[in-house]
């Protein structure tokens, strides 16, 4: 319980010290001004994950978060190439930047890692955890908004952070009828799952989030339909941590500001690790003044 109000407490700091900035752009509007929110929950993002998994070294954290991203788009670019394996080992000028994120990043995590060990008392946690007033939402607020809730389960069915997952067969075993012998691959369709008529029903491709509102294993036809985190011992590790952090930042959005898409929004899906808007998240912020 005491880890839960810790990290809301941090991922309410950050998300307040982020919407003082949109806050501060919609005055200088005139009341409105537009804001590409994508690029802003990724920065949102890494913040978060810095103060609150690296503490007093967030800010070695966010650049060891900041050059991991940029390895995984290196690696992602070279998925579709023809790969020639002595190559992965020439001084090309990718394979450099590749050896130089890589070292940055065990160096830094290093030096965190010594610093913590350093410094074991639990009075860090203490700095980070205090008052924040009526406005910050705790863990026992988050628990009680159900529909703030539906509406996340409901926007992961429609736009899952991944649209594919794989796992391998660890035996052979035997899926709808089908024998899979030990040690193939099998692909699992996320993105074609969660809008399966037959599974979702005939509303399937609509925005409902009441369909969740006898939980997340009676919303399908099938109660494990609901793939955005995986399933069973190889679930996502972080999906409590995400969930949380989502909630804060929707809460905190809806207590400051009125929203509406920018009519330079253009909805293209882009699968590149996770699920992006391809031209980002331009919307148009108004003040509430609360």
């Amino acid at each position: 319980w005491y880890e839960r109000q810790m990290m809301t407490a941090t991922m309410s700091d950050c998300a307040r010290s982020i919407m003082s900035e949109w806050k501060a752009k919609v005055d200088d509007g005139g009341g409105a001004a537009e804001i590409e929110l994508g690029g802003q929950f990724e920065e949102l993002t890494a913040d978060v994950i810095s103060h609150t998994a690296f503490g007093a070294s967030y800010r070695e954290g966010k650049r060891v978060f900041l050059a991991q991203r940029e390895l995984l788009f290196l690696a992602f670019s070279t998925v579709y190439n023809v790969q020639i394996r002595a190559f992965r080992y020439l001084p090309t000028q990718k394979n450099l930047k590749i050896w130089r994120l890589d070292k940055e990043v065990r160096g830094m995590l290093t030096d965190i890692i010594k610093s913590r060990l350093a410094t074991k008392d639990q009075k860090l946690r203490a700095e980070v955890v205090g008052e924040c007033g009526n406005e910050v939402p705790t863990g026992d607020v988050l628990n009680k908004l159900k529909l703030v809730n539906m509406f996340l389960l409901e926007t992961l069915r429609l736009y899952s952070p991944l649209s594919t997952i794989q796992r391998k067969a660890g035996s052979d075993l035997e899926v709808g009828g089908i024998t899979v012998p030990k040690g193939t691959v099998l692909t699992i369709p996320i993105a074609t799952i969660h809008r399966d008529k037959e599974v979702w029903g005939e509303d399937a491709h609509e925005f409902n989030p009441l369909r969740f509102e006898n939980g997340v294993m009676r919303a399908a036809k099938h109660p494990n339909a609901f793939l955005s985190f995986s399933g069973g011992p190889r679930s996502c590790i972080g999906q409590n941590f995400a969930m949380i952090e989502a909630k804060v930042v929707i809460v905190m959005i809806l207590q400051r500001f009125s929203f509406f898409l920018s009519p330079k929004y253009v909805h293209v899906p882009m699968d590149v690790i996770t699920l992006r808007p391809k031209f980002g998240l331009p919307m148009v912020l108004k003040s509430l003044d609360m």
